[in-house]
């Protein structure tokens, strides 16, 4: 699942045993699968694609309206900046009371034409006077509307929180790996994204040239795959570069890699890199997003300037050759997340919000 799938996922699990819950999706994907296992209600909304189309729009819209009239929730909680819209705004219509959007990071931070951030911008602002209360996953998220008519305490900060429980082992991980013919034996530098152009990996892919004494894996799908795969052909890596395309329950792998890595260009607070501190990897990330809130670089990991392949190549071969800092790096960011990034902190502070 995706970063907001997820949040929604653990959040609905975290509370179904106090509250009546419901989770509300386009597709029916893993997300689906998962509430199922756990018992959890789902409803799907038949025309909810990411793609812009004004007639599903009006559809999907009609859609949460009547199911909020039908339903009398005294709670909606949106997810993403589609359905922080379309949901907001259906909430008020149908009279709750309370309608929460969780900003996984606002998208007019994206690297986009100037006009296109200007437009994000406004009706991200339209959805923050939608609804009741606005959570930010990152302090950076927090204070995109400070000194904004009528903004003034209506975005809180609620960071995402991870599990320190006991995942697969080192070996366990790489044996699944094996499985889809990674050479297994020597470093490995992975990572886990949508395969998409915020992730960031055309950069890492240019870093890896030069790094000889490596294995790079990239576990996940998305729209940039096949020009991804091609550029690793082009560039010679395909004997020390891997996609594995779609893995069940990635993250459970983090471990079997020696080093995490995030190139993103773009990031709320990302998962990916709270589960790698839990397991214990290092990690090498761009400054961008809430990634400096969760690494500090020098001490609990390498921090590299976005769209640059040499800060990267720089980072990653700084980590393969000293064990110790890898050790130092990993030992300090799982102590940070086991302090500041709880999920049940995570849960029990959104809940408050609920009740507020």
């Amino acid at each position: 699942m995706g970063g907001a799938s997820r949040y929604t996922f653990e959040l609905a699990l975290g509370v179904k045993d106090t509250h009546d819950v419901q989770i509300v999706a386009g597709g029916s994907g893993e997300l689906f699968e998962q509430a199922k296992k756990a018992g959890i209600a789902t409803v799907s909304i038949p025309n909810l694609a990411r793609d812009i189309s004004i007639f599903k729009e009006i559809q999907s819209f009609l859609f949460f309206v009547s199911l909020f009239k039908k339903e009398h929730p005294d709670v909606v909680h949106v997810n993403s900046p589609k359905v922080g819209g379309l949901g907001g705004l259906a909430a008020r219509i149908a009279g709750v009371k309370k309608i929460i959007y969780t900003a996984h990071g606002w998208a007019f931070f994206e690297d986009r034409p100037h006009y296109q951030k200007l437009l994000i911008r406004f009706f991200s602002y339209v959805t923050v006077l939608l609804v009741t209360k606005v959570i930010a996953v990152s302090k950076k998220d927090a204070h995109a509307f400070d000194g904004w008519l009528f903004t003034k305490n209506k975005i809180i900060h609620i960071p995402n929180g991870v599990t320190l429980n006991a995942h697969v082992t080192h070996e366990e991980a790489r044996t699944v790996l094996h499985s889809y013919d990674i050479p297994t034996r020597g470093m490995i530098v992975g990572t886990i994204a949508e395969l998409h152009n915020n992730k960031g990996l055309t950069y890492l892919i240019e870093a890896a040239k030069d790094i000889s004494d490596a294995t790079f894996v990239v576990i996940g799908t998305g729209e940039e795959e096949d020009a991804l795969r091609a550029l690793v052909q082009k560039t010679n890596l395909g004997a020390r570069f891997f996609f594995t395309g779609y893995i069940p329950n990635a993250a459970r792998l983090i471990s079997g890699f020696d080093i995490f890595v995030l190139p993103s260009l773009k990031e709320g607070l990302p998962y990916v890199l709270l589960e790698a501190g839990a397991q214990g990897v290092p990690v090498v990330a761009s400054n961008v997003g809430g990634i400096p809130e969760i690494i500090e670089d020098g001490k609990s990991g390498l921090l590299v300037s976005a769209k640059k392949p040499s800060e990267l190549k720089t980072a990653i071969g700084e980590l393969l050759k000293d064990e110790e800092k890898r050790w130092l790096f990993s030992a300090a960011l799982k102590t940070k997340i086991a302090e500041e990034f709880s999920l049940k902190g995570m849960i029990q502070k959104t809940v408050a919000v609920y009740s507020s």
